[in-house]
């Protein structure tokens, strides 16, 4: 994606994240999808209901309503810096991710990598169509890319087009198409041309396939807002009926696997949830800690809250360039002096789990062998003293005011800090000011932030890599050499056991450095009516295996 998409999108995740984290409710009996870091990713069928119960058969039809406390945004193209509704089940692509974040095959039947020659060849699965029956072609693959490959499209896809032989020539208007892809008309085999290996390629690969026979002859603005109403012909298991900023309606395609009926979304205030789950007006929602709280007080429940770790971290950042932080003793001593299970009791009231890397523990590429660091104040004290750290100099932690996650962060680790004697100043910002002040070269010590996961680990080039420290990413300024070269050798190849060995050797090294104090990862909270059944957690998103959802008649 362009940088300036990258970064907007991501700085916004964060603080959704952020927000949908409210503090102060009491902790409840919740189905808990949390794994051991050592484990795979697996999804679990049944998640939300008693395990002694027998398996239920699955019935087909009804309507399944998920209640939304954000606006409802489509986004097809992969254009908004909002959160998106799930889009997988609509709109499908040559590839997708698995449990562990892997690319694997899609409407693409076989996925062929050849770096020597730098190419990647698939063939279709000629049996999938668009929602008005007609047939997904390999012109539908070369249209698709056409679009994304335009001067003018600036979506999350934007990088990764420009992996592809030809696209440069076509950005310049020097020519009509991409001369990268090459169609074998007797095989039905597409090869793409590369004139770079890069990681990005993979993620375009998952980009949601485009109808020719719709869009052909249409602009970029045209297709956009077609995109936008929900009207651009899908190939998935549902279809959108309706789209508006109040609900919008998938229904389920002839044909297809897909159980329910119809699955709607719909907007939804926060103080409502309680009195729509009684009255059964909706099925299912994310939720916050607060929200889980007060559905748990009622009398009358119909419900369970499944738990599922998070997708994106809270973290303390250090700044590596200013001279107090330059020595990583420094920096492992404040890591030392943060409790991070008394964060997870304390701040996030138990919701979330120990981040032992920015890598999430069901990735393919985590490294399994890493150790949660010890709360030691005295080993701290020890490392500050054999760094000649001067305990007269104050620092100052800066965070983002009037919001009660933030606030109760801050004094958090405030305290826990000055348990070694170090002086410390909070300064709260403003939410609007928070984010330009730290991409700006202003001078700061600490802060607290969080960061959303990606399902294309490239983002780490660009948010750790020293490169990225002036006008980048970068904003704790980490610089290491391992560091840069593991990162550029993982994302300079498509080979899975060189990729898993160079962000191994990076997460080692990250761990040893500690740029960072990763304080945890907040759990996801989902409410869910008795009578919905196989929510899943793949890749710890129960909106991938939408298909697979039924309700209990």
């Amino acid at each position: 994606m362009s940088k300036q998409t990258f970064k907007s999108k991501s700085l916004l995740i964060a603080i959704i994240l952020t927000l949908s984290l409210s503090t102060g409710c009491t902790k409840e009996i919740l189905t808990d999808n949390t794994k051991d870091p050592n484990e795979t990713n697996e999804p679990t069928n049944q998640e939300q209901n008693d395990p002694s119960e027998q398996p239920l058969t699955p019935e087909a039809g009804g309507t399944l309503k998920i209640g939304m406390l954000s606006s409802l945004s489509i986004d097809v193209l992969g254009l908004s810096t909002a959160a998106s509704l799930p889009m997988h089940d609509v709109y499908r692509g040559l590839l997708q991710r698995d449990e562990q974040y892997k690319a694997t095959t899609d409407i693409a039947k076989t996925y062929e990598v050849n770096e020597e020659l730098k190419t990647i060849t698939v063939s279709l699965d000629e049996s999938v169509k668009w929602h008005d029956g007609t047939p997904v072609t390999a012109q539908d693959v070369l249209f698709t890319y056409a679009i994304y490959a335009n001067p003018y499209y600036y979506g999350v896809w934007n990088e990764g087009i420009e992996a592809l032989e030809g696209v440069s020539s076509l950005r310049s208007f020097k020519n009509d198409n991409i001369s990268g892809i090459q169609v074998d008309e007797e095989t039905k085999k597409i090869t793409f041309q590369l004139s770079q290996i890069t990681t990005e390629i993979e993620d375009l690969l998952t980009a949601p396939l485009l109808p020719q026979h719709q869009l052909q002859g249409k602009t970029l603005e045209e297709i956009t807002t077609l995109a936008e109403e929900g009207k651009i012909i899908g190939n998935g298991s549902y279809e959108i009926k309706v789209a508006s900023a109040e609900n919008v309606a998938y229904a389920k395609v002839d044909g297809t696997k897909a159980l329910l009926d119809e699955i709607i979304f719909m907007t939804i205030q926060e103080e409502s949830i309680t009195e729509k789950l009684k009255n059964k007006e909706i099925d299912m929602l994310q939720a916050s800690p607060q929200a889980v709280s007060d559905v748990n007080s009622s009398e009358s429940k119909v419900w369970s809250v499944v738990k599922a770790p998070g997708l994106g971290y809270h973290y303390v950042g250090m700044n590596n360039q200013n001279p107090l932080f330059k020595d990583v003793r420094v920096r492992q001593a404040i890591d030392l002096l943060v409790n991070k299970s008394e964060y997870i009791e304390h701040v996030l009231n138990g919701f979330g789990e120990v981040s032992l890397s920015p890598i999430p523990s069901g990735n393919w590429a985590f490294a399994k062998d890493l150790k949660e660091s010890e709360h030691s104040v005295e080993k701290a004290k020890a490392l500050l003293a054999e760094a000649s750290w001067d305990m007269n100099k104050e620092i100052s932690i800066r965070y983002i005011k009037d919001h009660l996650l933030w606030e109760k962060s801050a004094s958090f680790v405030e305290q826990q800090l000055t348990q070694a004697g170090l002086k410390v100043q909070l300064e709260g910002m403003s939410q609007e000011e928070f984010a330009p002040y730290l991409f700006s070269s202003k001078p700061y010590d600490l802060f607290l932030y969080s960061w959303k996961d990606e399902t294309d680990l490239s983002y780490l080039n660009q948010q750790w890599m020293a490169n990225e420290i002036d006008q980048g990413y970068n904003v704790v300024g980490f610089s290491n050499a391992t560091a840069d070269q593991s990162l550029n050798t993982a994302h300079s190849t498509l080979n899975e056991n060189s990729r898993k060995e160079a962000y191994v050797t990076w997460q080692k090294t990250f761990s040893a450095e500690k740029p960072v104090v990763l304080l945890a990862r907040p759990s996801q909270l989902y409410i869910v009516s008795d009578e919905v059944k196989d929510v899943s957690m793949k890749n710890n998103d129960p909106f991938l295996s939408m298909d697979q959802w039924w309700k209990k008649q």
